[in-house]
């Protein structure tokens, strides 16, 4: 089981990687470049 300092910093850490993530998919889009995986 994690404890709570654990698992705030893998939330965070997920978090961040979920906004370059998204921001990677919007700027691809904005340039009209397919994304190079499946989001199904």
């Amino acid at each position: 089981m994690l404890d709570e300092d654990a698992y705030d910093e893998l939330n965070g850490l997920r978090n961040a990687l979920w906004s370059y993530l998204t921001h990677y998919k919007v700027v691809r889009g904005e340039h009209q470049i397919p994304l190079p995986f499946s989001e199904c």
